[in-house]
Formats: structure tokens, C-alpha cells, sequence
């Protein structure tokens, strides 16, 4: 992993699965939209190890002048495969989560 500054205002989205022991909308970890268009929720959760299947989406804007990790995907047993590109908030309380909406194919 890396960190790096935004050089200008950006949108990521996250997905997630909104169960009480799963995931939520507001979290660490994001990606860019175009690496997971076309895909299915079982093909994006292959793809970045997630640990369970999404099925909400929603879009996370970030300021120019954020500084956030990014890296690939490892393989996690029983996860994923991973080998897509994963951004990282750094445990850092930022960014604008909206447009919460359920992610094609569920």
C-alpha cells in the first residue's frame, strides 16, 4: 500500500452488505466505480476478498488534498481471490457517503 494526496475532488463508491454482523455504509475501505461496472455482487466480492457478498451500494466524495492508502486486493481463504484496487481512508472520519442504493444483480 501507498499513500497518496487527491490532486482534485473524487468519487468512490463502497459496497457493502448492511447486516448487524457484516458491513455498513460508512466504512474504511473504497474503490473506484469503473472497477467493479459490469461485474456481479459475487464477482465483486471475489475480486476484493470482501468476507461477504454486497448488496448495497453508494457513492463516497472526497476533498482535493485527502491523503488516503492505495493497494491491491490480496487472496484471502474463503474470501476472495483479490488483485483489484482497494483505497483506504486510514481510519480517518471523511468524506461525503450518499446515494445509498441496492447494487445491480441483487
Amino acid at each position: 500500500m501507498k499513500e497518496i494526496e487527491l490532486t482534485e475532488n473524487t468519487t468512490f463508491v463502497r459496497v457493502y452488505d448492511n447486516m448487524p454482523d457484516g458491513s455498513g455504509m460508512y466504512g474504511s475501505w473504497v474503490m473506484k466505480a469503473d472497477d467493479i461496472k459490469g461485474l456481479t455482487p459475487l464477482e465483486i466480492q471475489n475480486k476484493f476478498a470482501l468476507p461477504n457478498t454486497p448488496k448495497y451500494i453508494c457513492d463516497v466524495e472526497l476533498e482535493a488534498g485527502t491523503h488516503i492508502r492505495v493497494g491491491e486486493v490480496n487472496p484471502l481463504d474463503g474470501w476472495g481471490n483479490g488483485g483489484g484496487t482497494q483505497y483506504d481512508l486510514i481510519g480517518q472520519r471523511i468524506g461525503d457517503f450518499k446515494n445509498e442504493r441496492l447494487l445491480e444483480g441483487n
